[in-house]
């Protein structure tokens, strides 16, 4: 690397965020570049900008407990597992438990939603 870049890259180390705003501001100025000629793969942005969140795509549920209403939350897990009655109350006995696996966003949702509406307490990890 020459002097001179070494030399701007140590003054530019040493601005703060607003002067690297306000510098990159003047920069498309003098050098007439739109923000909408700039691609964001082809140009660095001027402040640090947060990392895109990864949205969960896929989900276990949890039973946790079966609350009073026993009886009706074996039966959402047999409808909802498609088991047979033994299967399914062995499951909510068994709780709390993984009952399922890997499910999509809305398919867990929608498990939460008729197992807490049957009683149960249920967990989306």
């Amino acid at each position: 690397m020459s002097k001179n870049i070494e030399k701007i890259v140590k003054e530019l180390s040493e601005l703060s965020v607003l002067d690297v705003v306000n510098l990159v501001d003047e920069l498309k100025k003098d050098w007439k570049i739109s923000d909408s000629s700039l691609s964001s793969s082809s140009a660095p942005s001027a402040a640090p900008s947060a990392a895109p969140v990864a949205e969960k795509i896929s989900f276990d549920v949890s039973l946790e407990s079966a609350g009073e209403n026993k009886m009706g939350v074996i039966k959402e897990v047999k409808t909802l597992l498609n088991l047979g009655l033994k299967e399914a109350k062995d499951l909510v006995d068994a709780a709390p438990k993984v009952i399922k696996e890997g499910a999509s966003k809305a398919e867990a949702e929608e498990m939460k939603t008729k197992l807490e509406a049957a009683g149960a307490k249920v967990v989306l990890k």
